[in-house]
């Protein structure tokens, strides 16, 4: 997997590719220009990755308003990018569960149980 990552706000939508692939969403804290605790907070995947990046910024649009409320939050120590690489729609289902297995973010919800992963 090649990752690419940009910052996750507006002015960076044109960064992302419209085109299918996956996509994570990391929340680090920056001290002194540093990124320390990186962690994964939301993995998804996507048929159109930059209209999707799009949804997850409007408070109308977003499925997912805690982490609407995460992206708002962000600060000068508090900062989230957005992590994605184009794969083939007919892999996206096994490498996103894949990924929330492996990565178990803190916004994603498991489809059997409803529980936080």
């Amino acid at each position: 997997m090649n990752w690419n990552a940009v910052s996750a706000n507006f002015i960076s939508r044109r960064s992302v590719p419209a085109r299918s692939g996956i996509y994570c969403f990391m929340e680090s804290t920056k001290i002194e220009g540093l990124m320390t605790e990186t962690k994964p907070i939301y993995v998804g995947q996507s048929k159109n990755m930059r209209t999707r990046f799009m949804q997850h910024l409007n408070f109308d649009k977003c499925h997912n308003h805690k982490l609407l409320v995460d992206l708002m939050a962000q600060s000068k120590s508090k900062v989230i990018e957005f992590h994605f690489f184009e794969a083939p729609q007919s892999d996206l289902d096994e490498v996103e569960k894949d990924l929330i297995t492996k990565l178990k973010p803190k916004h994603n919800v498991l489809m059997n149980g409803g529980q936080n992963v």
